[in-house]
């Protein structure tokens, strides 16, 4: 690229960097005569990325679940280290009681729903599902609420090699309002016809195969209903179109477009929300969201194909929210200053012009997945 092309691309990383951390960034003069000297003697200006910064090479196309793609969306190299390489957080030598997270929480609360709503003997397919009849499901009882909260505080725990009465019970407890929150939300007049819990299905998008679980199907008056429960903050609706397009809320738009008439639902069980605001719906989207879907998974399937699997830098000032808990946080670069500085400059250059290269092209539309609109 021309000097003065990179110039403007290093001044710019230079001022973002700055602003994140606190200091004096170089004058322009001063940038304009390092770009001079560094094109003079014929040094890359690329971002100078490899394997250890996520640029992993080629990969096969294979089919993969919603989450994946989610996560990818968020940051593609927490997403590959956690769910491909099956990398966890190294354990706390002094740790003697684990922290009931928003995980355990999750778990628990899935597994007591499934407990109390799944029909016995029902396949996990949907295809063979949808074959089948509805089974109309009582409100269960206290006691068998009871029950099914504590073998399901009892068996995240387990997972987790804890085993401890009391802990259990206080996860239980923490557990039973978000439970009591699904029932009353899945009971109106009539009781749901539940065709079954835990479901795996896959649909096509953007050429696709994208697989994914459903927490509950529901026989739905125009088709299948597939819930997602979910025990965390919830999105607006308004928001809805905005996180579809960036691919961070796939799973409800898979469902959708895994049957005919099908419906996707992300059910928030916090017991604080109104009924309106725990219930997000693909019904509410143009065609149940399935152009946004398609754009959003184009995007990454492209990033995961060409193995772009760069960590999010941080971008306007913010930190990405994946970053706040990350558990292979030693494992990235995004702390490495003089990374964050070459990435960024090479996707100011990417997109200023004609790419270097296919790789810069799909680095750069991945990176912009995240601040596009809808």
């Amino acid at each position: 690229p021309p000097a003065a092309e990179l110039a403007s691309a290093w001044l710019a990383a230079e001022h973002e960097s700055g602003e994140l951390h606190p200091r004096s960034p170089p004058e322009a003069r001063v940038i304009a005569a390092r770009a001079a000297v560094q094109l003079e003697h014929g040094a890359s200006a690329g971002t100078g990325l490899g394997p250890q910064h996520g640029w992993i090479g080629r990969q096969p196309t294979v089919p993969r679940y919603a989450t994946f793609y989610e996560r990818f969306a968020r940051c593609a190299w927490q997403a590959w280290l956690t769910r491909e390489l099956g990398l966890e957080e190294t354990p706390d030598p002094l740790g003697v009681l684990p922290e009931l997270d928003a995980l355990l929480l999750g778990t628990t609360v899935h597994a007591a729903l499934e407990t109390l709503l799944a029909p016995p003997g029902r396949p996990r397919e949907l295809a063979a599902l949808l074959t089948l009849a509805p089974v109309p499901a009582p409100w269960p009882a206290a006691a068998d609420v009871a029950r099914a909260l504590d073998a399901a505080a009892r068996e995240a725990l387990a997972e987790r090699g804890v085993r401890y009465d009391g802990l259990a019970s206080v996860l239980a407890e923490l557990a039973a309002p978000h439970v009591a929150r699904a029932l009353e939300l899945s009971y109106g007049d009539v009781d749901p016809a539940v065709l079954g819990c835990e479901v795996e299905g896959r649909c096509s998008i953007a050429g696709r195969e994208i697989r994914f679980r459903a927490d509950r199907v529901d026989a739905g008056a125009s088709g299948p209903v597939l819930l997602d429960y979910k025990t965390g903050e919830p999105v607006r609706a308004r928001s809805f179109p905005k996180w579809l397009r960036r691919g961070t809320l796939l799973q409800a738009a898979s469902y959708a477009a895994s049957a005919t008439a099908a419906e996707g639902v992300y059910l928030y069980v916090d017991p604080e929300l109104s009924a309106q605001a725990a219930r997000l719906s693909t019904a509410a989207l143009a065609g149940n969201g399935s152009a946004l879907a398609e754009l959003a998974v184009a995007t990454l399937g492209r990033a995961i194909d060409h193995g772009v699997c760069t960590p999010r830098p941080e971008s306007r000032g913010k930190v990405n929210e994946a970053c706040r808990n990350c558990v292979v946080a030693s494992a990235c670069s995004r702390n490495d200053t003089a990374w964050r500085l070459r990435w960024s400059i090479g996707l100011r250059l990417a997109t200023a012009r004609a790419p270097r290269s296919e790789y810069d092209a799909v680095a750069a539309e991945l990176d912009a997945l995240a601040e596009v609109e809808p």
